[in-house]
Order: C-alpha cells, then structure tokens, then sequence
C-alpha cells in the first residue's frame, strides 16, 4: 500500500498544477509546468495524464498544451449555483424592502463566468412587466449591474471578460472598448451603473455593487423601470437608496464569514 505521505504528496501537486491555470486558464505546456513549479518534468507528465484522464485538464492537439478541462467547468457551475443560491437568500429581505421604499422592480444579479445571472427579481408596482426570468444572462457590457461588478474589479483583468466587438443590444449599447473602459472608470468613481436603454430601448436601469469578505465585487443590486419617469441620476433619492442596499448586503456577508 501506498504511503500516506506520497499520496498526500500527489494530491498536492495536482492541487497546485491546476492552480496555474487561475484565473484566466491560459494554455501551458508540460515543459513550462515542470519549470515554473520546479518539479521534474516525468513528475509533472504523471500527474497531467492523472487530470486529463478524468477530465480536469484537456490538450490542445495541435500545440500539445494543457488547459482547465470540463470537470472543471460542472464543479465551477456547481459552485456557481450554491454561491447563486447563498447569495439570494442572505439578499431577498434587503431586495424586497428596497422595491417596496422606492416602488420599482429589483433584480439581483450575480457574476458567473463572463456574464451576470439574474439570480432574484421581486417587481414593483409599477407598470413595467419584467420580461425574462430568474436564472437569465445578461450582457456584461449592457447590464447596470454587470456593469457595476466590472467596474470595481481590477482593470487588468477587463480585457478577461471583454471582446474586442462588444455585442449591440439596441442602438444606445455601447460597443467601443476604449469608450466602455472610460465609462468603468465613471462608475467606479461614482458607484452606481446606468443602463440607459442598453439592453431594452423603453427600460432603464441602475446597479451598484455587493462585496464579498475579501472585498470583491460578486453581485449587484439593481433598480428598474420605465424611461421617462426613471430618475437616472447619481444624487437621485432612488441611486442613493441603491447604493445603501447594497452597502448593507455586502455588510451582512462579512457578517455571515466571521
């Protein structure tokens, strides 16, 4: 039998090979594995053929590199999901006094991948009917809170979840990646996200960032309504109202980790 000392040896190394991998799941190769853990290269093609052979890395047959394989990608939305869920449950009495305080539809959305799930919407009583359901992606580029999570994220890791074509939703989309980037660093400043018929040319929308722990922007709290009565402004009572559910989700999550 094999020691425990060995495999507990094994699994380390397998743990710390698919962590090169985070986060963005660039493709390297055996050779550049082996030099920058600074285990032997035999050791290093071992443990590969081990996560390849159940799916945790796949080859890329024409350069011979390595990257995240699909067991990766079901463990992920599994993660995804339970976060999703988590996160709904600790937010939905905050989400539900919001849209009875300023009396319009309010959607949770939650960073996954490279886009937003609207993870929770409670509708306000207002005349705009929420098309879409729970469980819907949204563009990151047209979405206020998709907007507002990317806007508080590092701007070295933008171009990780932005195309060079961004996708058109309706003629208001912004579609220029320098004048979208410009926009990020305004809601950063600022706090809060707009959506000025980006994604529906008769709806607006405003989003501001939910923190985790660590301080990462996870989530978003999002107000939407009509054009024309919506008051899309940053001093706004509704903006201001926003940004403090927010604030106090993101406080409750620090809460619920200590």
């Amino acid at each position: 039998m094999e020691p425990d000392s060995k495999k507990h040896n094994a699994i380390e190394k397998a743990l710390t090979i698919l962590s090169l991998f985070s986060p963005y799941n660039q493709e390297l190769s055996t050779s550049e594995i082996s030099k920058i853990l600074g285990y032997h290269k035999a050791t290093i093609s071992r443990t590969i053929l081990l996560l390849t052979k159940y799916g945790f890395l796949e080859q890329n047959r024409e350069n011979r590199k390595f990257t995240l394989g699909p067991s990766i990608a079901v463990l992920s939305l599994s993660f995804n999901r339970s976060l999703e869920n988590r996160l709904t449950q600790m937010a939905k009495p905050y989400l539900d006094k919001l849209r009875d305080v300023i009396r319009e539809t309010i959607v949770l959305e939650v960073l996954s991948g490279r886009t937003t799930v609207r993870a929770y919407f409670v509708e306000g009583p207002g005349p705009l009917n929420m098309t879409g359901t729970a469980g819907d992606r949204l563009p990151i580029n047209a979405a206020a809170g998709a907007k507002s999570i990317l806007a508080h994220l590092d701007p070295d890791t933008w171009d990780y979840y932005l195309d060079n074509d961004l996708p058109q939703q309706t003629p208001s989309t912004i579609t220029d990646l320098n004048k979208f980037k410009k926009q990020l660093r305004k809601i950063k400043t600022e706090g809060i996200a707009f959506d000025a018929g980006e994604l529906d040319p008769d709806v607006r929308a405003m989003g501001a960032p939910i923190f985790d722990a660590e301080g990462m922007p996870v989530a978003a709290v999002v107000a939407v309504g009509l054009a024309g009565h919506f008051e899309m402004h940053k001093k706004s009572r509704m903006a201001v109202q926003v940004k403090k559910t927010a604030k106090e989700i993101s406080e409750q999550i620090k809460k619920a980790e200590k």
